[in-house]
């Protein structure tokens, strides 16, 4: 479905309702119309959050100035404007330093939001906002369109102790369907600048520091994947960060697991060696575990 102004929720909330801000950054190489369609499918959603952390990572064309500047007043946009690109890791941190509100819903310029996430949001808030200070969802991943018949559900663990299982191996929560306690940045817990694990090093980190997690088995966000996102995941630059990641991940979990972490470290950089076909069949093959 392609959201317009006219779509909206009306369900009238019987919860308190929080402040959410939602933080984004975008790029001159993000695509234009899905930047757009990612914007406009917060409109079913305007009710039930408060402002949107727009920071835009150096120069970027005129259309998407337009864009901006076109629903900049009805989604509540509040743009940071940067002179150069810093890359995705420091772009968040910007955005986390700006955001006026308790609660913190992360969403990429790309991506679409289902038309009742953030009043889902609200109520997983209501219930579980005192137990828990990071909490994400399930995403479907599409490749070009909504009705693609090729859909792939990202499923994350529920609980905390299989997120902790999973962090060995790999991310345990669905970046952009998260949202989190601006407290916790408040105390200095800011991304690691890891562009491209930024979010899968700030779990290890959170997690090793105390704080509760918690995924709802429910699709909040349609995510978009292809052949593009699949060369994202390769080359030297890429295993770099691989490397990275990886002894990063040694400051935060327990010594005995140090010989998985270097383990999955190099069958990860098999897999990126591997051709784009191949690459493909495997990243769908693990989508259902």
């Amino acid at each position: 479905m392609i959201f317009t102004p006219q779509t909206r929720i009306l369900q009238t909330p019987n919860f308190i309702m929080y402040d959410v801000s939602i933080i984004m950054v975008v790029y001159d190489g993000d695509d234009t119309n899905h930047f757009e369609e990612a914007l406009v499918s917060l409109y079913p959603n305007n009710n039930f959050y408060n402002e949107i952390v727009l920071v835009i990572n150096g120069e970027i064309s005129k259309k998407k100035k337009k864009i901006i500047e076109k629903l900049k007043d009805d989604l509540k946009i509040k743009p940071i404007f940067l002179k150069t690109n810093i890359g995705l890791a420091q772009g968040l941190n910007i955005a986390l330093k700006n955001v006026k509100n308790e609660w913190i819903a992360r969403f990429d310029s790309d991506d679409i939001n289902s038309q009742d996430r953030f009043y889902k949001i609200q109520k997983y808030i209501n219930k579980y906002g005192r137990d828990f200070d990071v909490m994400g969802t399930f995403i479907s991943e599409f490749e070009f369109t909504l009705k693609d018949n090729k859909k792939y559900i990202r499923k994350v663990p529920l609980y905390l102790d299989e997120i902790k299982k999973r962090l060995i191996y790999r991310s345990p929560m669905n970046h952009v369907s998260v949202f989190f306690k601006k407290e916790i940045f408040d105390k200095g817990n800011f991304y690691p600048l890891i562009d491209g694990f930024e979010d899968y090093a700030l779990w290890a980190k959170l997690i090793s520091k105390g704080y509760k997690f918690k995924n709802f088995p429910e699709i909040t966000v349609y995510v978009r994947t292809g052949a593009n996102m699949v060369k994202r995941r390769g080359g030297f630059k890429y295993i770099l960060k691989e490397f990275k990641l990886r002894f990063f991940l040694t400051k935060y979990i327990n010594l005995a697991n140090w010989p998985i972490n270097f383990l999955v470290l190099f069958l990860r950089i098999f897999a990126f060696s591997l051709s784009k076909e191949i690459k493909k069949f495997i990243y769908i093959f693990i989508r259902k575990f």
